[in-house]
């Protein structure tokens, strides 16, 4: 690119056009680079932060015929209706060992909370991994019939909501007894949602 400069006494004129040319490039591409900046946050900023809500689950029990109903429940898990039926997400962080009977009488045990994606869900799963009854001082392990309870129940988690849900794992429904032999099965139904 060819320079043009007008030469006045001194050569001051030349230096002045010349310095005048190059502070006009550098604002164009400084103008030019801010603005496409600004486009490029605005267009991405909507995707960085998806919309979360909260979620939290309670454990409840109704009142039984043992002096301790023991559980180690491993996760509780909330399924999306958008999602394949293969991803879960948890609520928890278990194992946890839970004394069922120490929830009776409206106890409520706070056992996970999560930030999840707003949206439709369809199902909570809860895993155990062992289980033991305690009858008139004496302790029984108990073989798992199942250890995964699936809860269907269609909840919606708003943006920026609180939704609480209460899960009552039966202790009494969930300790089989086939002639004599005791085994365990969990059965965990909702009991109670509200948001706030």
């Amino acid at each position: 690119m060819t320079r043009v400069f007008s030469f006045l006494p001194f050569g001051r004129a030349g230096r002045v056009q010349e310095r005048g040319s190059t502070l006009s490039r550098v604002s164009r591409t400084c103008f030019i680079g801010c603005f496409l900046t600004l486009l490029a946050s605005l267009g991405c900023g909507a995707a960085a932060e998806p919309e979360t809500g909260s979620l939290s689950v309670n454990l409840t029990d109704a009142p039984g015929p043992y002096e301790r109903v023991d559980v180690d429940i491993t996760s509780i898990e909330v399924h999306r209706s958008a999602d394949p039926e293969s991803v879960w997400s948890p609520l928890s962080s278990g194992p946890s060992r839970v004394n069922l009977l120490t929830l009776r009488n409206g106890a409520e045990l706070p056992f996970g909370a999560a930030q999840v994606p707003s949206g439709h869900y369809d199902a909570f799963r809860v895993r155990v991994s062992g289980a033991s009854v305690t009858v008139s001082g004496v302790t029984t392990v108990l073989p798992l019939d199942r250890a995964v309870s699936v809860i269907p129940y269609a909840f919606q988690v708003a943006t920026y909501d609180d939704t609480q849900v209460l899960l009552d794992f039966d202790a009494l429904g969930s300790v089989k007894d086939q002639a004599g032999r005791l085994s365990f099965s969990p059965e965990v139904s909702v009991k109670r949602e509200q948001r706030r």
